[in-house]
């Protein structure tokens, strides 16, 4: 969980280098909570037009705010 931590402390530090733990284990954990969000807003949406509910409006701002990080 420290990965997880400090890949949001360091938003936009851009110096140094990430050991290989502290790029895959957030990674691996916003892929789990944007295919959970991504579901529940799937199973809840009607039409298909799940991006438009609430919880897909919360998947693409998710998914916006970790763009900068990842590249970390």
């Amino acid at each position: 969980m420290t990965s997880y931590k400090a890949f949001w402390q360091n938003y936009v530090n851009f110096s140094g280098r990430s050991t290989r733990s502290d790029y895959w284990i957030p990674t691996i954990i916003n892929a789990i909570i944007i295919g959970v969000l991504s579901a529940i807003a799937g199973v809840g949406a009607q039409n298909n037009q799940w991006l438009t509910s609430p919880i897909g409006i919360i998947v693409v701002l998710f998914g916006l705010a970790i763009i900068l990080p990842d590249l970390h």
